[in-house]
C-alpha cells in the first residue's frame, strides 16, 4: 500500500511501510481494518504547517477474500462482514456521510 500527500506546490509526500507490524501478512477485506493502516501512513508523512492540494491511497497485491485461509478458532471475519453491511446500508439510507470513522487507541 503506498499513501500520498500532495503539497500546495504539487511536491509529493509518500511512505510505503504502512504495513510493517503485525498485520504485514495478513489480508484485509475490510474498510475499517485498512483505514487503520492509512492514517498510520498519513501519520508519518504528515507535516504541521504545509498546505496539502490532495492525498491519495494505492492498494496493491489484491486478492479476493475467499482465498482466505479459516482458522480453527476465529470468527473468520463474520462481525467484520456484518459491520460493513451495516454501514453500507445506512449510507444507501441516509447519504455517503452518513457514518463517519473514528478509532480508539
Amino acid at each position: 500500500m503506498v499513501v500520498m500527500l500532495k503539497g500546495k506546490d504539487f511536491v509529493r509526500y509518500s511512505t510505503r511501510e504502512v504495513f510493517k507490524d503485525e498485520y504485514e501478512c495478513q489480508e484485509l477485506d475490510f474498510e475499517l481494518d485498512i483505514l487503520k493502516f492509512v492514517f498510520k501512513g498519513f501519520e508519518k508523512i504528515y507535516q504541521p504547517g504545509v498546505l496539502y492540494r490532495s492525498c491519495g491511497t494505492v492498494l496493491d497485491v489484491l486478492t479476493f477474500s475467499s482465498k482466505e485461509q479459516l482458522t480453527l478458532f476465529g470468527d473468520n471475519g463474520q462481525k467484520s462482514e456484518k459491520l460493513a453491511s451495516a454501514i453500507d446500508k445506512l449510507e444507501r439510507l441516509h447519504g455517503k456521510n452518513a457514518v463517519k470513522v473514528g478509532f480508539l487507541d
